[in-house]
């Protein structure tokens, strides 16, 4: 019985959810364009799409079909069926040309947009972006890339069906639809956080079924974060297993640099007696160049065997988990230094290591591995408080030797592992952890957040972690956070 009920809770708490960000469709395109995210203006037409159960309409494709668009006319055939018991043709664009009198709904970068007239600008969009607009009486559904053709499918179902995906095999769409007359669409959707991570419930365990297959794509999570981690290898970076998270140890493997005939590490600076690496080398200046050379060079082999992946590209050094950071007198002089952050030292190495890589690609002889890396440090359990505090005004200032440089970009992964999901984001019991988000996404740009979906204190009972993460979203979006994971 408790089941049933928190099934028809959450069903109607997240159908309000889709009701007020629908609400506002009414609102001008010039006004609603301004905001440079979302537009969503759609009005009927006198033309109908569908008539007596009867339409004159087909689905038109590229020729050279990608993966994202074969999911897109598939979707769109699946559920146009399944509201109106009606299978829309599908065919190509080849020889295809706009015309006034076309019934036509054109996915992503056809003949018949190229010769619509419309040239809508798909630079303003991000990656997940994409526009729908009615020209005459075809449809156009195009993105910034093909994945945002099919979200855009989806956007058009919503529109048209009250299309919405809450379980794999739990979504609701208006059945019986007989008449439907065709709308002008002026829609323009920009993600305000570019990446949303696919992780456990979201990855199918059953590949014969489409609803499970395609859970994640109809609820817009689809980013996979060692999509964009570079492999960091132990030892020998051509057979040795990788790791791309908690991973230090990775590129300075305890125990591997040492003196073959006394077996005594050549290194012990590096690492500390807690468990992590010392970031500050015990105060050494030279121990700490060659600390950050040395890890460096284990980026410089894994950009040498993924040089034909040019997704990865961020460089993930995270801590060791569940372990204190380094307390040596120079680590605690270096926290004290910079509002007692223990991130403080992590960030100065990796601009270290960051610099070392950079004059390494800028080489003439090294063209062929050089791409744009970011150096991400996992700011978690003590290393998550930042190296400054929030001025008065809500700004921050950024010592020197923390400051973001042009050519070697330093990042946190913000894991916000305190926050009290089982109250509200603005509670005073948040405060702290509230301002870690507005500090760490004012002093860089583009951070990632790692959330932690819940309340963890209580598993058997139910805490209404929504109103949480309504607000929290809003913040990550408000400081520029580019993935949640």
């Amino acid at each position: 019985m408790r089941n049933k009920f928190l099934k028809v809770f959450l069903l109607s708490s997240l159908s309000l959810v889709v009701s007020l960000t629908f609400a506002s469709c009414g609102a001008p395109a010039e006004q609603k364009e301004q905001q440079g995210q979302h537009s969503d203006v759609v009005t009927d037409t006198d033309v109908y799409l569908l008539k007596n159960a009867v339409t004159d309409y087909k689905i038109v494709t590229p020729v050279d079909l990608s993966a994202d668009i074969t999911f897109a006319k598939d979707e769109l055939k699946l559920f146009f069926n399944e509201a109106t018991d009606i299978n829309l043709p599908i065919i190509n664009d080849k020889d295809l040309s706009h015309n006034a009198e076309n019934c036509y709904i054109s996915l992503g970068d056809t003949n018949l947009y190229k010769t619509s007239g419309l040239n809508l600008d798909l630079s303003k969009l991000k990656r997940d972006g994409y526009y729908i607009r009615t020209k005459d009486k075809t449809i156009y559904i195009i993105g910034k890339t093909d994945i945002g053709a099919l979200y855009g499918v989806y956007h058009f179902l919503s529109t048209e069906f009250n299309f919405e995906t809450y379980t794999p095999n739990t979504h609701v769409i208006d059945k019986n639809v007989k008449n439907l007359k065709l709308k002008n669409y002026n829609v323009m959707e920009n993600p305000d956080i570019d990446m949303r991570t696919r992780k456990g419930y979201f990855n199918p365990v059953d590949y014969s079924s489409t609803d499970n297959v395609m859970f994640a794509y109809r609820l817009r999570s689809l980013d996979k974060l060692d999509s964009y981690l570079l492999p960091i290898h132990e030892g020998d970076p051509y057979s040795s297993d990788h790791n791309e998270v908690h991973n230090s140890f990775y590129f300075l493997p305890k125990g591997k640099d040492t003196d073959p005939q006394s077996n005594i590490n050549l290194h012990p600076k590096f690492y500390s007696a807690s468990g992590q690496l010392c970031f500050t080398c015990q105060g050494d200046e030279d121990e700490l160049n060659a600390m950050a050379s040395q890890a460096g060079d284990h980026v410089i082999a894994s950009l040498k065997r993924y040089k034909d992946n040019k997704n990865y590209s961020i460089v993930q050094f995270g801590i060791i988990d569940m372990t204190p950071m380094c307390s040596c007198e120079a680590c605690t002089k270096c926290a004290s230094e910079h509002n007692d952050s223990k991130a403080a030292s992590i960030i100065i190495f990796l601009y270290k290591m960051g610099r070392y890589v950079t004059d390494w690609m800028n080489k003439p002889e090294n063209a062929e591995y050089k791409r744009d890396l970011r150096y991400m440090f996992l700011a978690y359990a003590d290393s998550l408080r930042p190296p400054f505090a929030l001025n008065a005004d809500g700004s921050v200032t950024i010592p020197t030797e923390l400051k973001p440089y042009n050519d070697v970009t330093v990042m946190p992964y913000c894991c916000f592992d305190a926050f009290d999901e089982s109250k509200a984001y603005d509670d005073d019991d948040n405060t702290a952890y509230r301002d870690y988000v507005n500090i760490w996404g004012s002093a860089y740009e583009g951070c990632f957040a790692w959330s932690y979906g819940t309340f963890f204190n209580d598993y058997f009972c139910f805490y209404d972690a929504y109103s949480f993460y309504a607000d929290y979203y809003k913040a990550l979006t408000q400081k520029g956070y580019s993935l949640v994971y």
